[in-house]
């Protein structure tokens, strides 16, 4: 899966199984005020029961407080971490950490093409996505909402806004 799908399907049980085409560009408008793109106002299409997202993403809420104390400033999340092993070599090929909140979803994936094994540089050892990918996840998460309000999700779920420990 690319980090694009990932992020995705997030987006899509984060907004009650609507799915809505992911795209870069919300808007494009000319100097004199001209829309030429307009994608904020995009329709979705109903591909997952509600209820069913709603339970997914409250089973993912408490990940990110749990993985190493990734829970985002003041507001829910749903989170997943996850690592691909390097063969029966007991190391790791590829690490991410995928997460949304009601507002954005983020994918962000560590990995190499050349079949050699992830070094985890700022912990040492190998990479989990617990660690450097959730790091990463983290800063830009809560960079990127720092000035927008803290949204809860839908449907009654209760994700977790505290940080816990651990996570793998």
């Amino acid at each position: 899966s690319r980090p694009l799908d990932m992020a995705s399907i997030l987006a899509t049980l984060s907004n009650r199984g609507k799915y809505i085409p992911p795209h870069f560009v919300e808007k494009v408008e000319t100097q004199s005020g001209e829309v030429l793109l307009d994608n904020s106002e995009m329709e979705g299409t109903q591909v997952i029961n509600p209820d069913t997202a709603d339970a997914v993403i409250s089973a993912m809420g408490p990940i990110a407080g749990y993985s190493n104390t990734h829970a985002l400033a003041g507001r829910q999340s749903a989170a997943k971490t996850g690592t691909a092993q390097l063969g029966d070599t007991g190391q790791n090929k590829d690490a991410w950490m995928i997460g949304s909140t009601p507002q954005l979803a983020t994918a962000v994936w560590m990995g190499n093409v050349n079949g050699q094994p992830l070094v985890d540089m700022t912990y040492g050892g190998p990479m989990y996505g617990s660690k450097s990918p959730a790091d990463i996840w983290k800063n830009f998460m809560d960079a990127a909402l720092v000035n927008e309000p803290a949204e809860n999700f839908e449907g009654g779920v209760a994700a977790d806004t505290s940080t816990g420990g651990g996570g793998g």
